[in-house]
């Protein structure tokens, strides 16, 4: 619960990456420690030097995979008004698992921070 917010009650949806196959690479490149010194030097040696730094914690969401994953979850799990608004009660196998397509980044999977740095 976030009083603080127009949404105060929301929940996010997280994949569990390390149960998903993926080949290739994971790893996303970021500065040097050289070039991290530069950008501090320059800035701290420019009179009314001016600095900007943005929080991109969002942007790992919604880029598109290059191949879907697939997912699923027990529908007990999933909130009432979800499965009443996208009618989930009609596509759960006989045990209650719901199955569904990621065809955009998600938390947890282990592409999703090498495909956000590719997009920027």
């Amino acid at each position: 619960i976030r009083p603080n917010k127009t949404e105060t009650h929301r929940s996010r949806l997280t994949v569990c990456g390390n149960f998903l196959d993926f080949e290739g690479a994971l790893s996303t490149p970021t500065a040097t420690v050289t070039t991290t010194k530069l950008m501090v030097n320059n800035f701290i040696s420019t009179k009314n030097g001016r600095r900007l730094c943005l929080d991109i914690k969002n942007f790992y969401l919604k880029n598109p995979l290059p191949s879907p994953e697939y997912m699923k979850i027990y529908i007990s799990m999933i909130p009432q008004e979800i499965v009443t608004e996208y009618k989930l009660a009609a596509i759960k196998d006989i045990k209650g698992w719901c199955s569904m397509k990621i065809d955009k980044d998600m938390y947890g999977l282990k592409q999703a921070g090498i495909i956000a740095n590719k997009a920027l």
